[in-house]
Parts: structure tokens; C-alpha cells; sequence
């Protein structure tokens, strides 16, 4: 049973209210130590901007969710952990250890993968976002099977982001019922032209819940790019002052660089003049998330909004927002970006990638193990995933890159890695 104190919080925490809950969290915590005292005072303090600290009561709920027993909420926050390490520190080598965090529980390390494999996909790594994903369901079906749900949506929203539509139906379907289905849903949705499907979808999941909690925000996002498709103007802006004030009460740059983006599409579409203002203010919010796909979304506004009255900037920001969709590996977008640069008449050429930049970095790291004559158990044992995960990786390796066998594997990548000196 939760003491209420920690419910008020956690309600504070749900309404945005940090400074609230913190000192509801702070004050049981003086009554009695629990994970979730540490939990929610961690969290409040993550948005009050104490990074170090919220990191230290996260750790300390953590090891009480675990001492408990407790494997879901100690899971949960081990993935939040290892991606504060590798997202703000870039610390690999630490995200790896909160994955498994030597108690070598697969259940943890598969949804830590798709913590990770979601953050991937948020920051345009895709590829690499893909093959968490996969990994992580591949360690549900060994065991959780029930519980693969979650990566497997994550998934079906990364498709349907990739254009996949056809494989984003197929993991979707049976899961309709799912709260975390509606996002891939209606983006499916909307990806097929089926704006009032779309519309439904998130209307009601919206209506579900209309308390001003902070996961309303990407679904507020979606509609209203679902109202621009459908030219409902007054709609749209509706939607994107619900946005606006949420943003503002997290004052987090990625909430406000998606209202920023929401506000100056609502300004294109209406013949503004602050269009470009707005715009530009989303990418001064995206600043250190540049390569995202969100930011290659506001370059392509930009050039869009500046084709007719400054061609040479709008032919700037359209070859910014084609080079990072196919870095990507956003092929819709990227060829709707070259349309424009056609209609310009500055159309590029695909950049044609080599083949060992056909794999993921995963895929990359099995290669090499391979080169040394691992098995798949041994190779497994190495990167703490499943045998049957590295044999589909070892699949994929030798289908991309044209290979019979592992001893082929082995002598491409040594033949790769050796200097031109060795090769005269």
C-alpha cells in the first residue's frame, strides 16, 4: 500500500507540479525510507533540472525495487538510468552495465534494450534503434513472452517512421486494444491518407484522460498535423495551444521545440509572416539534438516556407533536411525533401553507401567476433544476448554484405581493417 503522502506526489508529479512534488516526496521520505519516495523525488528533481541528484535518489529506488523483488519497477528504472548515461554522457560503457547491472537478468536487459531502441529512434539512429528492438524481443520470447508487447509496438512505430507500412500493420495487429498503440496507429493511419482514422484514434484516446499529464503531448502533436491534412485551421490551433501549455510546464526543449514546429506549420498553412520565427525556434530548442529527425522535420518546414521569397535558403535547408533523412534512413521523407529540391531545380543523387556502412552497429560488433573464430554462444556470451539473437545477426551480416559463410565474414572484415600499405 502506498503511503498517501507519496500518492499526493506522485499526482503532483502528474500534473507538472515539480516543486510540489518534491517536497511531498522530501517529507515522506523523513517519515519512512521506500523505493518510491526516492522514485518520485528523483524524477521531480530530473525536471527541476538537478541532474546529479535526481540521479542518485533514482539508484537508491532502484536497489529498493530490487532488494524487494520488485523486477518490473527495478527494470523500469534501470533503463531510465542507462539512458541518462549514454544521452547526456554519452557513456556507452555505463548504459551497458545498467542493461544487465551483474545481476544478469534477461527480463531487465530486454526491456532496457527497448528503452534504449526507443531513445535510438527519438535521436535518429534508427538502424541502431532496430536492432535493440529486435534483441529485446528476441530475449522475451526465451522467456517473458507476455511481455514483448511493449518493444514490439516500439517497432511498429519505428516502420512505420521508416515507410515500413506494410510490416507496421502486421505488428500491430491484436494489439488495438493497447494505450500504447495509439501513437503507431494513427501515424499509420495518417501514413496511408486515412486522416479521420487518424483523427479517431487519438481523439479518443485524448478524451480518455483530459487531465493535463504530460503523455498527452505526442498525441497532441500528431493531430495537429492531422488537422493541417485535413485543413482544419481553427481545429489545429486549438490543439497546438493545449501543446504550448504543457511545453511550457515542462520546460523541456524537446516539448517546446514540437510546439514551436506545430505553431509555425499552423503559420505556413495560414499565409503568416512568423512562420520562419517559429521555425527558427525550434531548432535553437534542438541544439544539441540536430541529427533527430524532429530537427530534419523543421529544416524541410523551413525550406518549404522560404521557397518562394528566398530560393538559395530554402535550397540550403532542404539539402540540410535531405542529408539527415538519409543518414537516417527516412526514405519517405528524404524523397518527398528531393521533390522540393527538384521543384527548385536543385534536386541531389542518393549518396550510394559502402557496404560494410550497410550495417548496424551491432551487426558491425558481430562481424568482428566472427573475424576471431567466436561460435554464436561465445559471441553471445561477449554482447549478453541470446545465441538465437546473435545466429539472426550473423544472417543479416552475411545477406547484406553478399557472404556465403562465417569464413568469408571473417575474411572480408580483415581484409577491411587491413592499411593500403598491406594490400600492395
Amino acid at each position: 500500500m502506498v503511503p498517501r503522502i507519496v500518492s499526493i506526489g506522485q499526482s503532483a508529479l502528474a500534473n507538472a507540479k515539480w516543486e510540489d512534488a518534491k517536497e511531498q516526496f522530501e517529507s515522506a521520505l523523513m517519515e519512512s525510507d521506500s523505493p518510491e519516495a526516492h522514485d518520485g523525488l528523483g524524477l521531480a528533481l530530473w525536471w527541476l533540472n538537478e541532474i546529479p541528484e535526481s540521479h542518485e535518489q533514482r539508484t537508491l529506488a532502484y536497489r529498493g525495487y530490487k532488494s524487494s523483488g520488485d523486477l518490473p519497477k527495478a527494470a523500469r528504472l534501470a533503463a531510465w538510468l542507462a539512458r541518462e548515461q549514454v544521452f547526456l554522457r554519452a557513456n556507452v560503457s555505463a548504459m551497458n552495465g545498467w542493461f544487465a547491472r551483474r545481476y544478469q537478468c534477461s527480463f531487465l536487459s530486454a526491456y532496457c534494450r527497448t528503452t534504449y531502441g526507443s531513445l535510438l529512434a527519438e535521436t535518429g539512429k534508427w538502424q541502431d534503434a532496430e536492432t535493440a528492438l529486435t534483441e529485446a524481443i528476441h530475449t522475451f520470447d526465451e522467456g517473458h513472452r507476455g511481455l514483448r508487447v511493449n518493444a514490439l509496438l516500439k517497432l511498429a512505430d519505428l516502420r512505420v517512421s521508416q515507410g515500413r507500412l506494410e510490416e507496421a500493420e502486421v505488428l500491430l495487429g491484436g494489439y488495438e486494444d493497447y494505450g500504447s498503440s495509439v501513437l503507431p496507429r494513427a501515424r499509420l493511419h495518417l501514413a496511408r491518407g486515412e486522416s479521420e482514422l487518424a483523427k479517431a484514434v487519438l481523439e479518443r484516446a485524448l478524451q480518455s484522460d483530459s487531465s493535463p499529464s504530460l503523455h498527452r503531448a505526442p498525441l497532441l502533436r500528431l493531430l495537429v498535423d492531422v488537422f493541417l491534412t485535413s485543413n482544419d485551421l481553427e481545429s489545429a490551433r486549438r490543439v497546438a495551444d493545449e501543446l504550448v501549455s504543457l511545453s511550457k510546464l515542462t520546460a523541456s526543449n524537446l516539448f517546446l521545440a514540437q510546439s514551436e514546429l506545430a505553431l509555425g506549420q499552423i503559420s505556413r498553412y495560414s499565409n503568416e509572416e512568423d512562420a520562419v520565427k517559429h521555425f527558427r525556434a525550434a531548432l535553437d530548442h534542438l541544439d544539441v539534438h540536430q541529427g533527430s529527425v524532429l530537427a530534419c522535420r523543421v529544416k524541410l518546414e523551413l525550406a518549404r516556407t522560404l521557397k518562394d521569397t528566398d530560393r538559395a535558403g530554402a535550397i540550403t535547408w532542404a539539402k540540410a533536411a535531405f542529408a539527415g533523412f538519409e543518414r537516417i534512413g527516412a526514405a519517405h521523407d528524404a524523397d518527398e525533401t528531393n521533390g522540393l529540391l527538384r521543384e527548385m531545380g536543385a534536386a541531389v543523387k542518393a549518396n550510394v553507401r559502402s557496404q560494410d556502412q550497410l550495417l548496424t552497429t551491432r551487426e558491425a560488433e558481430v562481424l568482428e567476433l566472427l573475424s576471431h573464430g567466436l561460435s554464436d554462444r561465445e559471441i553471445a556470451s561477449r554482447l549478453v544476448v541470446s545465441a538465437k539473437t546473435v545466429e539472426h545477426h550473423v544472417g543479416q551480416v552475411l545477406g547484406k554484405l553478399g557472404l556465403r559463410n562465417r569464413s568469408e565474414a571473417a575474411a572480408y572484415f580483415l581484409n577491411q581493417r587491413s592499411s593500403p600499405a598491406d594490400k600492395k
